[in-house]
């Protein structure tokens, strides 16, 4: 192999490298974004629920 092509190669190895990386990364944002978003669905509810039980005149 010439070192051009040495060369070539491990410029695309680093770049798979990086998206890989990247693909990583974005899976841990995906579940940590996930998880935020049922906990904030759930603090929506608890909300509501708070909501209806105050009476009329309080509520905003």
């Amino acid at each position: 192999m010439k070192i051009s092509q040495l060369a070539e190669r491990i410029c695309q190895l680093s770049e798979d490298n990086q998206r890989s990386a990247l693909s990583a990364q974005n899976r841990r944002l995906r579940t940590w974004l996930r998880a935020e978003h049922d906990e904030a669905q759930l603090a929506e509810t608890a909300l509501e629920v708070v909501l209806d039980r105050l009476p009329h005149g309080c509520q905003h």
